[in-house]
């Protein structure tokens, strides 16, 4: 999809001379974001009438585009600019003078306007609760709080690595997709995301080798699978074979194996006490430390074995969701890896995420995560 900015002046294809031809057999949806051309064959996209923006095949055209670009827009049918170029729209939900909406100065993409956002369908809060926790710390990884007040909503906020490869991982296990090749695909899909300098070097090669790391990206991909299976012993293996594909440091497979545990005991129901036991009997990891004793002097630290700890204690010191994502990005460090990774659990835990938590997040979404996360949210419920 080309990026568009309000500095384009390619003006090679211009909307008054597509109306012009189409004349008679078109419709035009006009909204203050651009213009949407239906030929019959294409819709066509401009930022304003001298313009080109994009166009898109009509057979590739999504259901809930037509609905959202009908619920949003001024309709007009058949549109000949020469004779009418005050036609009415079909519909009075909106006035606007033809060709003349209200543009802001940038857009970045068709998938920024409302009508090409689609909604999450399930309410059943999987991943999408360690997706959440990587989006709103991303815009602190590199600028640390010490603090669990802050802005929940950023606008600066984005995906990054967490988000593309917790989704990629969720559609392994929907698809039955090998691991190595569909973390491969995805990470180079969605480049410069904020990947670990090794695992970059990874997605520059087709060997697809581990490279024994035992770094936090293991564990931040691992929460779809602590939600996919009903047995640990099924969590604990394909967790192995998420992580291994590169991470095949034990403390790397250990660190994945403990975040979806952690994710499937709280799942199942037990207690906080009960999920602490059992990881700190099962992985060996030192849980008995508050976040206020370590947040004065807690570094940046990309490791599992200096992330999966501290990203569980900030689960167990929580009372909700959100205020579980506040006291991860509250410890500093690699904020969007802990929050991800905290969030997945607090997910499975508190079983609820606040709407306007969710809606901040889903609208920086890419409609295909979100299609994923509906799908993923679906095969739980349904296996469950």
């Amino acid at each position: 999809m080309k990026i568009y900015s309000g500095n384009d002046t390619n003006r090679k294809r211009i909307l008054i001379d597509d109306l012009r031809r189409t004349k008679g057999a078109n419709t035009l949806y006009v909204s203050h974001y651009c213009f949407v051309l239906d030929d019959r064959k294409d819709l066509i996209f401009y930022y304003n009438p001298i313009h080109f923006w994009d166009k898109c095949p009509i057979e590739k055209v999504a259901d809930y585009v037509w609905t959202n670009l009908e619920t949003d827009c001024a309709i007009f049918k058949n549109v000949d600019p020469d004779k009418s170029p005050k036609s009415k729209a079909l519909d009075n939900k909106i006035s606007y003078p033809i060709f003349f909406p209200e543009t802001p100065n940038y857009i970045k993409s068709i998938f920024n306007l409302n009508y090409f956002k689609k909604s999450m369908t399930s309410n059943s809060n999987t991943i999408i609760g360690a997706v959440i926790g990587d989006v709103i710390g991303s815009v602190f990884e590199w600028d640390n709080v010490k603090t669990t007040d802050f802005d929940l909503f950023n606008p600066e906020c984005f995906f990054t690595d967490d988000s593309v490869l917790t989704i990629a991982v969720a559609d392994c296990i929907l698809n039955k997709r090998d691991f190595a090749r569909t973390i491969w695909e995805y990470g180079r899909k969605y480049p410069n995301r904020g990947y670990g300098g090794n695992f970059s070097f990874w997605l520059e090669n087709k060997s697809l080798k581990p490279y024994g790391s035992y770094g936090n990206g293991s564990a931040m991909r691992a929460s779809a699978v602590g939600f996919a299976y009903n047995d640990l012993e099924t969590v604990m293996e394909v967790a192995k074979q998420s992580a291994e594909v590169s991470h095949n440091h034990p403390e790397g497979i250990k660190g994945a194996q403990a975040t979806a545990t952690a994710i499937f005991l709280a799942r199942q129901g037990k207690s906080k006490q009960e999920i602490k036991d059992f990881i700190v009997q099962t992985f060996d990891y030192n849980l008995d430390f508050t976040l206020e004793e370590i947040r004065p002097t807690y570094p940046f630290d990309e490791t599992c074995q200096g992330t999966v700890p501290q990203a569980i204690v900030a689960f167990l010191e929580s009372t909700d969701y959100e205020n579980a994502i506040r006291l991860a990005i509250s410890i500093g460090g690699d904020s969007d890896t802990l929050a991800c990774i905290t969030g997945g659990m607090a997910s499975a835990y508190y079983k609820h995420i606040p709407q306007e938590i969710m809606d901040f997040v889903v609208d920086k979404l890419p409609v295909e995560y979100i299609e994923i996360m509906n799908k993923f949210d679906e095969h739980c419920v349904k296996d469950i």
